[in-house]
């Protein structure tokens, strides 16, 4: 379940068992950390708990001083991780190396947690105060993109990336965009679809199986997902992809993949994936110049073939994660190397920009 969906679900059900909630987002990370800003965890007073904003490290810390913390109203908590030469570890022990600033939203009725909500429909830009500086204008205080208000400044770039902005007076603001969990699309209902299906499911994809066969295509092999069942020309038209939607043959059959793959490279797919080996894809294109419907250039750029990255993957399990690895690769921009080949940090750092209003 997607971190999105989970927090929404606790809410709900802390909501109908007269449960208090609070919600934690950290929105400003100096250094390293496991949560990067934008990262959110839902708690209950309770006790329970959905999504993070570290490795377990400050979960429960957090959890003990969120409550007297947002007594009055939203409040920032900060962490520092950072270790010393007398303690390495810093005070919390932790693997990371930052300072975090969690911004703390209790109530069912929270601003934050309103935006949770509505970024599972579609997406949404958000700029939430955590810090007033000099000005009047409370910590909490949430503005959503295009809405009039002293926050508008925040939107004046058109970029979506996580950022702070600091605007007149020392405000400082974060600015966030909450997507829809990922969509992906899986072709096929053989054997090795069930490791795949079940894999980005459990890391949070949104998953649609599609299959001609009812045998195949059953709720014990694919439990919690959408499943369609049809021809390929029914398949296609079950479908509604976006540019974050990543698709996946698995048919098993060339005549299928004659139909679905030209379909795809045409559809606002951001990613198209094919399982064989390069031969078959040479068959299959060789196919569609013959019959005239050959897919133009640049849609072939999206098209991935063979799937997967070079992982030496055997079984079915492996190849799933070869699979999503390189999805999550591309839909990220980066290249699917080794971490420790990578120069610099392995996170970029959040932007800070400056605002004049």
């Amino acid at each position: 379940m997607h971190e999105a969906e989970a927090i929404v679900h606790l809410a709900n059900d802390a909501a109908e068992e007269g449960a208090d909630v609070v919600l934690c987002t950290v929105v400003r990370l100096i250094g390293s950390g496991y949560g990067r800003p934008g990262a959110k965890l839902l708690l209950t007073d309770e006790g329970h708990r959905a999504g993070f904003v570290s490795g377990g490290c400050l979960e429960r810390e957090l959890a003990r001083l969120a409550w007297p913390a947002t007594t009055d109203g939203p409040a920032v908590l900060t962490f520092d991780t950072r270790g010393t030469p007398l303690h390495p570890g810093g005070r919390y022990n932790a693997g990371c190396d930052g300072c975090l600033h969690i911004l703390c939203e209790r109530g069912h009725d929270s601003a934050g947690l309103a935006a949770v909500r509505s970024s599972l429909a579609d997406a949404l830009t958000t700029a939430v105060v955590f810090d007033s500086g000099t000005t009047d204008l409370p910590v909490g205080t949430r503005q959503a993109a295009g809405d009039a208000g002293s926050l508008a400044g925040c939107f004046e770039d058109a970029g979506d990336t996580a950022c702070t902005i600091e605007l007149d007076g020392g405000l400082l603001a974060f600015r966030e965009t909450q997507r829809p969990p990922s969509e992906l699309l899986l072709f096929g209902a053989g054997d090795d679809a069930v490791s795949l299906a079940a894999i980005a499911t459990h890391v949070g994809r949104r998953v649609t199986v599609l299959d001609a066969s009812p045998e195949r295509l059953t709720a014990a092999r694919f439990p919690s997902v959408r499943r369609v069942v049809g021809t390929t020309d029914e398949q296609l038209a079950a479908i509604e992809p976006r540019s974050s939607t990543a698709a996946v043959l698995m048919t098993h059959s060339f005549l299928a993949d004659l139909v679905l793959l030209p379909a795809l490279l045409a559809s606002r797919c951001g990613y198209v994936g094919l399982l064989g080996p390069k031969r078959r894809l040479a068959r299959l294109m060789e196919a569609l110049r013959h019959e005239g419907r050959f897919p133009s250039p640049a849609s072939c750029e999206r098209l991935h073939a063979p799937i997967g990255l070079d992982l030496g993957a055997v079984t079915p399990g492996e190849i799933a994660i070869a699979i999503l690895a390189e999805i999550i690769a591309d839909q990220r921009c980066r290249d699917g190397a080794p971490l420790a080949r990578r120069p610099g940090p392995i996170h970029d750092a959040t932007p800070h920009r400056k605002v004049a209003t």
